[in-house]
């Protein structure tokens, strides 16, 4: 399906929920409308509660955070300047980046992030742990947090925390700087402890010297000559069949491989392979 016509889909149907529950007045208490954002909310926060015990800590951690966003916001604003002055100097070819599905980051509308169970799970932490961390810092500094829930405008677009008004307002100083920084700073922790958390399981890798096939085409010559998924196949063997019905691959003439795995002077089509040899290699350099 084309993505506009989708797009008009999910708006269309939005619109006319939104509409039913905002004419009825339904579940009042729980939702609200601003503007075209539904806000569905809750009023049990008393979890937040539980951090007032270490109040100390937390205002460190606030502290240090506010520090982390500056140095962080001040580089940014940096790269940018030297991004923009790179554009105007080179004035690269326009990509795909900047077709209108491509400017906002929506799993599975953006061409460069799929909808995934991990992309939408990221997604999902990422903006939890951020106003978790208002919320946090708000019965930290002593403000009252009202409610707290998710905004949706035809998809869900973030959470929210509805800190009481009057008490914020009385709140000067660092203990209000804290509290908004608070949710970048926890994304740029929970980000950099995923990065070493990365870095710790791929050192835990262990690379393999021969191909490792994982899937292959259905009805083609792998599969016709019984290659099991996930076996090792030593890269000096021969194989059975004649090197030329080697190159098929689907939708496309025997010329070029789409994805394939060197196997003694042949490439067999495969859904993906790992080998110490690039896929694109020459026959003869295996």
């Amino acid at each position: 399906m084309n993505w506009i016509l989708l797009i008009i889909f999910l708006i269309a149907a939005y619109a006319a929920i939104a509409y039913y529950i905002h004419s009825r007045k339904l579940w009042e208490d729980h939702i609200t409308f601003y503007g075209p954002i539904l806000a569905i909310k809750t009023n049990r926060i008393g979890f937040f509660d539980k951090f007032t015990a270490f109040r100390t800590f937390f205002r460190i951690y606030g502290t240090a955070g506010v520090i982390a966003v500056i140095i962080v916001s001040v580089f940014i604003t940096f790269m940018l300047f030297i991004s923009v002055r790179y554009t105007l100097l080179v004035q690269p070819e326009p990509t795909g980046i900047y077709k209108p599905q491509n400017i906002l980051l929506l799993p599975g509308i953006n061409e460069y992030v799929p909808s995934t169970l991990a992309v939408w799970l990221a997604f999902i932490i990422t903006i939890g742990v951020h106003e978790f961390g208002h919320a946090i810092l708000c019965r930290v500094e002593n403000i009252k947090v009202k409610t707290m829930g998710a905004l949706i405008a035809v998809i869900p677009i973030g959470f929210f925390v509805e800190p009481d008004e009057e008490e914020l307002d009385k709140t000067k100083g660092m203990a209000k700087v804290r509290m908004f920084g608070a949710g970048i700073t926890n994304n740029l922790v929970v980000g950099f402890s995923c990065f070493l958390l990365l870095i710790f399981f791929m050192g835990l890798v262990t690379p393999v010297s021969q191909p490792v096939i994982q899937g292959v085409y259905k009805d083609y010559p792998a599969a016709s000559a019984g290659i099991p998924c996930r076996r090792q196949m030593p890269c000096g063997r021969t194989p059975s069949w004649s090197p030329a019905s080697c190159w098929a691959k689907p939708g496309s003439d025997r010329s070029r491989p789409r994805i394939a795995a060197g196997v003694g002077r042949c490439y067999i089509p495969v859904a993906r392979c790992s080998c110490g040899r690039s896929p694109a290699s020459r026959p003869a350099d295996l």
